[in-house]
């Protein structure tokens, strides 16, 4: 079987994903392509926007089922991260979630099972859960990498317009975009002993959005 891919409404071409890891880092998931829900029978009309986002982190060996559009771009069968954020934190953002919210975001390995339905801008499958990490237990899976350059900044980027997302003791979320056209964004979780871990860090263009999973630390 051929990738199940999709087009981009603006360009109506079929969008590849470009399926690598950046330096320091040592994975790379799906984002804001997959949206998870707690259906286990009938899904909504792929046309439908309104329906109930999930509040339920997964569970390893539970079956899922996601909508997923561009740049998703996988066989049957194949594995791959994506990234899960509970509905009140997807819809209302880091910054007006309470901890305990937040504490149920997790990168999530599956494997591609099913198609139910899909049409050439999204799908509704059904997934196997593999392996779940949660957020803030992220850079405890992934051997530390130590750079120089300080985790916090852009390479290139003005920090005049970085934009804090969001701030508290345990994380840091910072980001920058040029007008939604492509844009970056850096998630610094601060542990127990005060070091701090870039544990992931997007990247997003008008045919692209990845993010890299990794232990990236200044010390």
């Amino acid at each position: 079987m051929e990738n199940l891919r999709f087009k981009c409404n603006a360009c109506k071409k079929y969008v590849e994903m470009n399926k690598k890891t950046a330096n320091s880092f040592t994975d790379w998931a799906y984002y804001n392509c997959i949206e998870w829900s707690d259906f286990t029978d009938d899904v909504p009309n792929l046309l439908e926007q309104h329906w109930i986002r999930s509040d339920l982190t997964p569970i390893v060996n539970e079956i899922r089922i996601v909508r997923v559009h561009k740049p998703f771009d996988e066989k049957i069968r194949n594995e791959f991260f994506a990234l899960f954020e509970p509905a009140l934190l997807f819809f209302n953002g880091w910054d007006d979630s309470p901890r305990e919210e937040i504490r149920k975001c997790a990168v999530v390995k599956c494997r591609f099972e099913k198609i139910l339905v899909s049409d050439e801008y999204s799908a509704w499958i059904s997934v196997s859960v593999k392996k779940v990490m949660l957020l803030h237990e992220l850079y405890s899976y992934y051997e530390n990498t130590v750079t120089d350059t300080p985790i916090d900044e852009f390479k290139g980027i003005s920090e005049s317009i970085y934009d804090i997302i969001f701030r508290n003791d345990e994380w840091l979320v910072t980001s920058w975009d040029a007008q939604g056209d492509c844009g970056e964004t850096k998630w610094i979780y601060t542990d127990e002993c005060g070091v701090r871990h870039l544990v992931m860090q997007q990247y997003f263009d008008f045919h692209e959005d990845v993010i890299y999973l990794g232990n990236v630390t200044n010390s």
